[in-house]
């Protein structure tokens, strides 16, 4: 069975919209797939490696599947020159049972002159329209439009404005119970943090189900400001859910009644558990007052929200997850069981009141 790609390498002094064939590319569009997935190009990708593949990501499987397929494939460059060709590609998914139950995907092609002329770090964005059409985007690394589709493919797909914090919290707890609000400065614009940052060099893989409004974004933590919250690469804010972790600045006693940093021990169990390696991050949610909550995983599989709960640097945070988690740090007097914490989020409330005062 033959499936059909597009590939589109759009150079960086073109137009946001280019019409080739009667196909007008525009951001905007991406909302008209089933799903979208995107890769940054690296030299094992272009056509000079002799292999001729696009390896594979977590994000492309979702696209591709986890199956082995034949691909009728359709070549488009537009740039200086148009090229318009022709052939097949296949889509591997192999499972060696020597690597443990892991897998990798990876898309061979032919010799073309369109993947000539991409090169490593231009954006590469995969859009399935459905069962038998599949596009592949390729935009010149240094195109404003690489800002764009990252904070367009962002943005969670069922995201509603944010609303008044009080009504929110109002409805959702009812008048006798009010919870604590993050802090305005966790209140991040999305969009505001991808458009003006630097994309010359970023590595950062995102997937997005249009239909079902899942998003993943896997790329590698560059800023950490406490154990619950951290950047990829210095763009995608991730607040990871259902998890609460005391802030940089918070002072709790360990078992011998001594003062200690738990902010700073929190911040630094959890780089420790993420390491050097890449995360990846699923969308759970968008709160009502703007911020973003995800579900992350390190490389090893394990998840970093229970994890830092199992350590005791975390507490479960207005969620039913991870309970049994917390009764064991608990148990084991890990972490800021060890001794006595105020929670996270009766300090932030105590420092925002002492400075209304």
């Amino acid at each position: 069975m033959f499936k059909k790609i597009k590939i589109f390498v759009l150079s960086a002094m073109v137009a946001v919209s280019i019409s080739f064939n009667c196909f007008a590319f525009e951001v905007s569009s991406l909302s008209s797939y089933h799903s979208v997935a995107t890769k940054t190009m690296t030299a094992t990708d272009s056509i000079q490696n002799r292999n001729r593949q696009i390896m594979g990501t977590n994000s492309f499987t979702s696209v591709f599947g986890e199956v082995s397929t034949d691909f009728q494939i359709e070549y488009i460059y537009v740039g200086q020159q148009k090229i318009m060709e022709k052939g097949r590609a296949r889509w591997g998914y192999i499972c060696p049972p020597s690597w443990n139950g892991r897998c990798k995907g990876q898309l061979r092609y032919g010799a073309n002159d369109v993947m000539v002329a991409a090169q490593p770090g231009d954006l590469m964005i995969v859009g399935r329209r459905d069962d038998s059409e599949i596009d592949l985007i390729i935009i010149q690394q240094g195109n404003p439009m690489v800002a764009e589709v990252y904070a367009f493919l962002a943005k969670s797909p069922t995201a509603t404005p944010p609303q008044e914090r009080t009504s929110f919290w109002a409805g959702l707890f009812g008048s006798s119970r009010v919870q604590e609000e993050p802090a305005d400065e966790e209140v991040e614009s999305v969009s505001d943090l991808i458009l003006s940052a630097d994309l010359s060099r970023t590595d950062v893989d995102i997937y997005r189900n249009n239909r079902t409004g899942q998003q993943v974004i896997t790329g590698t933590i560059t800023k950490m400001p406490d154990g619950d919250t951290f950047f990829i690469q210095d763009i995608f804010r991730v607040r990871m859910a259902g998890i609460d972790a005391p802030e940089s600045w918070q002072m709790c006693k360990d078992a011998k009644g001594k003062e200690y940093n738990c902010g700073k021990a929190a911040t630094e169990y959890l780089k420790k558990l993420v390491g050097k390696s890449k995360v990846v991050c699923t969308h759970i949610k968008f709160e009502k007052w703007g911020r973003h909550l995800w579900d992350c995983k390190n490389s090893r599989g394990q998840n970093l929200g229970r994890e830092m709960v199992l350590a005791g640097h975390a507490v479960v945070y207005l969620s039913k997850d991870n309970l049994d988690a917390q009764k064991e740090a608990q148990k084991a007097k890990r972490g800021m069981w060890q001794g006595e914490f105020t929670m996270p989020a009766e300090a932030r409330k105590q420092r925002q009141q002492s400075r209304r005062r």
